[in-house]
């Protein structure tokens, strides 16, 4: 047990050192992707010159669509295409989505009868293509994060020259394609794919620009054909100049996207792990006082009869018994020292008195070789100096039973009636503030807290019952909850949906984006259909989230469905069926034996009942 208990608090202590990793990165980028985005803004207003003057030039030209740039091949043979993925990793599906679509391309382009030279961007492609053995026209590395003009321009050089080249000789290529991820916005990013030459002739009038002013008259020297053929590689360099940096944007954001999903997940493992440390911790300390108990038991059983003998016993095993509760955490409990058989009585261990402690109780304490201890008192610190006789309660300890707000509630309370439990007056008071209820049973009260509360309410003792759906004690995942009853109220469905005409998640997506306000269950389903998924947590409103961008599905309880088609989306794939459970505090189930299971067997008579 101490050796398990060592492995997980090694792994807690790992993982905490991942997660701090994790949540420096995902500051960085975030950090980064504003200054990404600035340059991508400030490259914005030359290029719109650089449009309008490439639009000037054309227009004045004899005849645009002979020029080598523009000109379409009569026979198209060769294309080349330039992959921009990331120098590093870490960055979710970023480069891997740019390389699916650039072979997508690739694959296209072959079936048109064309062979494809793809010019690669980054480490990450450059490796994906050296190890499978394919020629590449181009390696650029070392700059994709924070790419300059200098770069773009080496790029659209070896472009041009692989466009230039003689027909006749190896290297000439008759189109290039660049695939870019496009950025939106901090939450959505596109991979596409963008030709850029030959440059596309369109004939259209020019309207006047916003300020009312007519398209401004150039004049051309020496002419407009060779101002023309001075802009347009000027025109190429800016177009891949401007998708290194939308790129760049798109890498950093799905970099900070990867790392807050890694930090939660982080979380998420830490809590796991903790749980299962202080389950092993628990089941140390419930090991060595039984190994104590039975101990004290055998001598005990071995010893002759007689109040001497007993006497003996009940010192030698007073150190052990008094170092498990201290362990257990329980106060100092002192020892009655006056003479007499009243005194030897309350020396000697009785299963009664420690009951509590080790989770049994027994009807008559003498002669079973115990101290006798009527109550163990719980302190914050235990010098465990001398035991301590505290008076017995003469009231028990009232059951806590939670209930949710909304659905569930009104379908509750009939239950509850069957079971003998009603709440006061003041319960169904709509102006009350008020949390915790009296009922007609004085030692059961209610408290009234939100659906999520309920399971933390109860999973952490706090209440000893409660109800809520499955849907929360799927997502919670509570060592500590116990769910022995189906009630067969509260029906619905948790669903993922999207927007009307969309298809769901197939098999080709290796990322998806997802508002809900179950994200481990989201996670955990997605994740069985290969899937990563990274969940938004919203409390409510996840019905917008795909048409404000935010995320591309929603992942919801459904009843009727109208709330999804009043907002134009559509129910796609039903992940669970939901409906209201009893749920208990497993330690509450054993340590009041008395009380808790009877009122669980009294609400599966109550659904037998309803269902009959």
């Amino acid at each position: 047990m101490g050796a398990q208990l060592r492995v997980f608090r090694r792994r807690i202590r790992s993982v905490q050192a991942t997660k701090k990793i994790t949540k420096a990165m995902e500051l960085i980028a975030s950090s980064r992707i504003v200054k990404a985005q600035q340059r991508l803004d400030a490259s914005m207003p030359y290029l719109t010159q650089l449009v309008d003057a490439v639009s000037a030039a054309a227009s004045h030209a004899s005849d645009v669509s002979k020029h080598p740039l523009t000109a379409k091949a009569d026979k198209q043979e060769r294309a080349a295409v330039l992959i921009i993925t990331a120098d590093r990793g870490l960055a979710g599906a970023y480069s891997t989505n740019s390389i699916k679509e650039g072979e997508a391309l690739t694959q296209n382009l072959n079936d048109k009868g064309m062979t494809v030279l793809p010019f690669v961007v980054g480490r990450k492609g450059v490796s994906y293509y050296r190890f499978r053995g394919r020629e590449m026209g181009g390696e650029y590395t070392g700059f994709t994060d924070q790419p300059s003009y200098a770069d773009a321009k080496r790029i659209g050089g070896d472009l041009l020259a692989a466009f230039y080249g003689d027909e006749n000789q190896e290297g000439g290529v008759d189109e290039i394609h660049v695939v870019y991820t496009h950025f939106i916005n901090m939450g959505t990013q596109e991979t596409r794919v963008r030709r850029i030459l030959p440059l596309e002739v369109v004939d259209e009038v020019i309207e006047p620009n916003e300020s009312g002013m007519p398209f401004p008259l150039y004049e051309f020297e020496p002419s407009s054909e060779g101002v023309l053929d001075a802009l347009l590689p000027r025109y190429i360099e800016q177009m891949v100049y401007l998708s290194l940096l939308t790129s760049a944007a798109s890498e950093h954001a799905a970099r900070r996207r990867a790392m807050k999903s890694a930090t939660d997940n982080a979380e998420e493992l830490i809590r796991s792990l903790t749980r299962q440390a202080n389950q092993a911790r628990q089941a140390e300390i419930t090991q060595e006082i039984s190994e104590i108990v039975g101990g004290a038991r055998e001598v005990q059983r071995m010893e002759p009869a007689g109040g001497a003998q007993r006497q003996r016993v009940g010192e030698r095993c007073a150190g052990p018994v008094r170092d498990a509760a201290c362990e257990a955490g329980f106060g100092p409990v002192e020892e009655r020292r006056d003479g007499g058989d009243d005194a030897r009585r309350d020396r000697r261990f009785g299963r009664a008195a420690i009951g509590d402690l080790i989770g049994k109780s027994g009807a008559d304490g003498a002669g079973s070789g115990f101290v006798h201890v009527d109550e163990l008192v719980p302190l914050a610190h235990c010098p465990f100096s001398r035991w301590r006789l505290c008076a017995p309660s003469l009231m028990p300890e009232p059951i806590i039973f939670a209930i949710p707000k909304g659905r569930i509630l009104d379908e509750a309370l009939p239950l509850l009636a069957r079971v003998g439990i009603e709440p006061a007056a003041d319960f169904f008071d709509k102006k009350s503030r008020a949390l915790v209820f009296a009922t007609n049973q004085p030692h059961i009260s209610l408290i009234r807290v939100r659906a999520f509360d309920v399971a933390t309410f109860v999973a952490h003792g706090a209440a000893q019952l409660g109800i809520v759906g499955s849907d929360v004690v799927d997502e919670f995942d509570y060592s500590e909850l116990y769910a022995p009853v189906d009630l067969g109220i509260g029906h619905c469905r948790l669903s993922l949906a999207g927007p009307e005409g969309s298809a769901p998640p197939g098999l080709g997506e290796s990322h998806i984006r997802v508002a809900t306000k179950y994200p481990a269950t989201t996670r955990r389903w997605f994740e069985g259909q290969g899937i990563q998924a990274e969940c938004i947590k919203l409390n409510g409103a996840m019905e917008i989230a795909p048409k404000l961008g935010l995320a591309s599905h929603i992942v919801d309880l459904v009843s009727t469905g109208r709330t999804l088609v009043e907002n134009a989306l559509a129910e796609q794939t039903i992940i669970s069926e939901v409906s209201a459970r009893l749920i208990v505090n497993r330690a509450a189930f054993k340590l009041r034996s008395a009380e808790v299971p009877a009122l669980v067997e009294k609400f599966r008579e109550a659904v037998r009942d309803a269902a009959a």
